[in-house]
């Protein structure tokens, strides 16, 4: 996430397009909300970011403003966008309020529950995980807003987009 944060905020034209997110939805896992937070930063929020921007090819280590002035995208955490699920302890979810506490930008009020009750000792299968991606992006298709920025993990993206009967990549890739 981190490197992938790095080579969008340094790529002028996408940092161009992200000036019109207007809704940035993300995995409830720490890391991909810190991910949409490095590469559309919040303006509304004092929160402290790490500086992704420390290495040779930005040796002023400055910050590109991906949000140069526009409005604020409104920030909603959903569960059905975490990784996939269970026995893997990086694909438990903090406290929901310890998420409040380090990312007061976001909206947590998708999550029902302080503690992951949906978290358990098995793994959950592939299908399902792709299911509840397929989900996740119906969920969108409902929403008023026209551009969604999504951050979520690479294995629901792989059971879904690769795996489900419903979705089809259209831009070639096969995988």
């Amino acid at each position: 996430g981190l490197e992938q944060a790095k080579r969008v905020t340094h790529d002028l034209a996408l940092a161009s397009k992200l000036r019109s997110v207007d809704l940035i939805v993300s995995s409830p896992l720490s890391r991909a909300l810190h991910t949409a937070n490095l590469v559309i930063p919040p303006i509304s929020e004092k929160e402290i970011i790490e500086d992704v921007h420390n290495d040779s090819n930005n040796p002023d280590n400055k910050r590109l403003e991906v949000n140069g002035g526009q409005h604020e995208p409104s920030r909603i955490c959903i569960d059905s966008f975490r990784e996939i699920n269970g026995w893997l302890l990086n694909a438990k979810r903090r406290n929901k309020s310890e998420l409040e506490n380090l990312f007061p930008s976001w909206d947590f009020g998708f999550i029902s529950s302080e503690t992951d009750n949906d978290w358990t000792e098995t793994l959950e299968s592939q299908a399902d995980c792709g299911e509840r991606g397929y989900k996740s992006l119906l969920w969108i298709t409902k929403r008023v807003e026209s551009t969604v920025f999504v951050a979520t993990h690479g294995g629901l993206l792989r059971f879904l987009t690769v795996d489900h009967p419903n979705v089809k990549l259209a831009d070639g890739r096969t995988s």
